[in-house]
């Protein structure tokens, strides 16, 4: 290790790289031989050894769980190589668990971002709604959620998250661009009694006298049909 310092101050990184690496030999598990290896490699433009180095180091701090080490990790492999999402997405975690909601929520957005470019749908997904939980009235991220589901013909999800978007417009003060997004939710869900209901419930938070009248004749007439009299009543009062 001392040699390997030695080298390293006298900016000698080849003869670092391999003091280190011997020594990562005896202690495989060090971080802080790895994050110095991480170090000399990218100061020796060796960038597939640095990148090899920074994801193990990612890997082990992962397994030891503290959030601060793993975002230190996560940022030095994706300072080395940007395109990792699975890697961002843990990024987020590890901001979420220090009480960063602002840079998690970034993380994940970019990261179903690349998930999406790749192709791997499920995965960005699966960002998106854990961005939209931890920011429940980030209309961009609802937006985008509703879409990715729309596009793989998740209807039902897409009117949920499309409903979810209208409600946070409508806390936003903007209740207009709201009631437009619920007309198109209607024309993909017309049969849902759940959406029409969230509908209804969204209109008349907004005072939208004229769209209220016709929901509430559309749940009448469903509960109706399904002999839900109670219902029913609830709704032609």
């Amino acid at each position: 290790r001392t040699l390997g310092y030695h080298h390293t101050k006298q900016l000698e990184y080849a003869h670092a790289i391999e003091c280190f690496e011997k020594l990562l030999k005896l202690r495989p598990e060090d971080p802080d031989v790895l994050r110095i290896l991480v170090d000399c490699c990218a100061a020796a433009k060796q960038s597939e050894k640095a990148a090899y180095y920074a994801t193990q180091l990612f890997e082990l701090t992962t397994r030891g769980g503290d959030p601060a080490e793993v975002r230190q990790a996560a940022l030095t492999v994706l300072t080395i190589n940007d395109n990792l999402p699975q890697v961002r997405k843990r990024l987020g975690e590890a901001y979420l668990a220090l009480g960063d909601v602002a840079n998690a929520v970034k993380a994940w957005t970019r990261a179903a971002e690349q998930f999406a470019a790749a192709k791997r749908y499920d995965d960005a997904l699966a960002c998106l709604e854990i961005a939209a939980d931890a920011v429940p009235n980030d209309t961009e991220i609802l937006k985008r959620l509703g879409d990715l589901l729309a596009f793989f013909g998740d209807e039902e999800g897409a009117s949920r998250a499309r409903v979810r978007l209208a409600e946070a417009l409508v806390a936003t003060g903007k209740a207009e661009e709201a009631c437009l997004i619920l007309g198109r939710i209607l024309e993909h869900s017309p049969d849902d009694p759940a959406t029409h209901e969230k509908v209804l419930a969204i209109y008349r938070q907004c005072g939208r006298t004229e769209e209220i009248l016709p929901e509430l004749v559309w749940l009448t007439a469903y509960y109706l049909r399904k002999r839900n009299y109670d219902k029913a009543e609830e709704y032609a009062r």
